[in-house]
């Protein structure tokens, strides 16, 4: 009896099997064979060339140029034109809006100095335009004048000494009227000599070394006015470069000393980044090659 029911189990299930069998067959007869769609294929040229390892450095953004401008000369502060942040530029164009002008001192001393200095230098001018034009005719008429003045009381007293010189002979007059006519026929020989020399001189007009002489002294004025002027731009302190203002030092009515800072400036265009290479990478570094910057907002 149990080998009969063991027997009818095998049965039933080769008959399962067989069912199952055909049925795979069927549906595997049924659905048509599927292949996977082309791949996209892209053509490039092969192309040799070195692979560069990259390495990522930490540095640092400096400005190209700072500078804290000083005062050159001690004053008292009479205007500010800039605040911090402000943009600055080294140009002198007086006529634009933004002249470079940072602050400005007190200019009354200098001025003072520099009035007196220009009055002195029109002197010397003058005198020199003098020297060079020479004698004028009325300085020369005025010097014949006085020669013919002096020829005429010589031989007045000439002739004077003449005819008391006779009488003292014949002992008419007296000693002492023969010494005065003596003296005073002297002094008139010394007049008419003087009166002579000056009228040559005038005539002549100036000499070469006094025309030299003059002229240097123009020069010699013309270069204390020049320095004055100078001086004198001193005390408008200027921006050195463009850039912007990092730290205003000062204030109107202020007193600054030679050499105080006044403002603090640094140029932006262009930018320095200093980086920190370590010496491995240093032999494959060159001059002129670019390499990616990452500036992280603050």
């Amino acid at each position: 009896m149990m080998t009969q029911q063991r027997h009818v189990i095998l049965s039933m299930t080769a008959i399962l099997m067989a069912v199952m069998f055909i049925g795979c067959s069927s549906e595997e007869e049924a659905a048509p064979p599927t292949t996977p769609p082309p791949a996209p294929v892209r053509i490039a040229e092969v192309v040799k060339q070195d692979i560069v390892p990259k390495h990522t450095l930490i540095g640092s953004v400096r400005a190209s140029r700072r500078s804290v401008v000083g005062s050159a000369v001690a004053g008292r502060v009479t205007a500010v034109r800039i605040e911090d942040g402000d943009a600055v530029s080294a140009q002198t164009d007086e006529s634009a809006a933004n002249t470079g002008i940072l602050v400005t001192l007190n200019t009354e001393t200098i001025d003072s100095d520099i009035k007196a200095a220009q009055a002195e230098f029109r002197r010397l001018q003058e005198q020199l335009n003098e020297l060079k034009t020479g004698s004028r005719p009325e300085e020369i008429t005025r010097a014949k004048a006085e020669y013919d003045a002096a020829h005429a009381a010589r031989d007045a007293a000439a002739t004077r000494f003449a005819r008391i010189e006779k009488l003292n002979e014949a002992g008419v007059s007296t000693a002492d009227d023969f010494e005065a006519a003596k003296s005073i026929s002297r002094a008139a020989e010394q007049r008419l000599k003087a009166a002579k020399a000056d009228l040559e001189l005038i005539e002549a007009g100036p000499r070469k070394e006094q025309i030299e002489q003059a002229a240097a002294s123009v020069e010699k004025q013309s270069q204390i006015l020049a320095r004055l002027n100078v001086q004198r731009g001193w005390h408008t302190i200027r921006a050195p470069f463009d850039g912007f203002v990092v730290k205003r030092m000062t204030e109107v009515g202020q007193w600054v000393a030679q050499g105080d800072p006044i403002v603090e400036i640094m140029a932006l265009d262009p930018i320095d980044v200093v980086v920190h290479a370590p010496e491995s990478l240093v032999g494959a570094l060159r001059p002129g090659d670019q390499v990616p910057v990452k500036v992280h907002a603050l």
